[in-house]
């Protein structure tokens, strides 16, 4: 069987989706093409796509041109804001103490005075045999109850 070649605008286009098809990596560049291709369809549908072929060829280097530096700005935007938006690390440890605080009071509210003093000697890395002699408690009741504490909180808390 044989195929007629692409003639006309529509070689255009399709040198257009074969350049997308090409492209490895996402950016301004794969961007435009693809504002390009939109433009270029859309330019189709109105019939304001220029019919001579070197008015067509520049109609489309000049868009190729305006959507490149189009998003390269908006590249260069979305950076400028995100080094804005970024937290500075004084910041974030007072953020991660604030955190760390508000789950200490939501485990204080949601546990008796003896399970609360069993998580703290644990979270300060105290053994289980200091946690039992202090509360009275064998080493297994005592890594039983911070167990049972435990799975209770994770099933309870966010």
């Amino acid at each position: 069987m044989h195929e007629e070649p692409v003639v006309g605008p529509w070689a255009d286009y399709l040198l257009l989706q074969n350049q997308i098809a090409d492209r490895v990596v996402v950016d301004h560049t794969l961007w435009a093409l693809e504002d390009k291709a939109d433009a270029f369809l859309n330019a189709i549908r109105d019939d304001t796509l220029p019919s001579e072929g070197i008015r067509r060829e520049t109609w489309l280097e000049n868009l190729q041109g305006n959507r490149n530096r189009k998003h390269r700005r908006r590249l260069r935007l979305l950076e400028q804001y995100a080094r804005e938006v970024t937290i500075s690390a004084p910041i974030r440890s007072q953020l991660d103490r604030l955190i760390q605080t508000e789950r200490v009071i939501m485990v204080r509210n949601s546990t008796s005075a003896q399970e609360f003093r069993l998580l703290m000697r644990r979270a300060l890395d105290h053994d289980y045999q200091a946690i039992a002699s202090d509360e009275n408690l064998s080493i297994a009741a005592a890594k039983t109850k911070v167990c049972r504490c435990r799975q209770r909180l994770q099933s309870q808390l966010p």
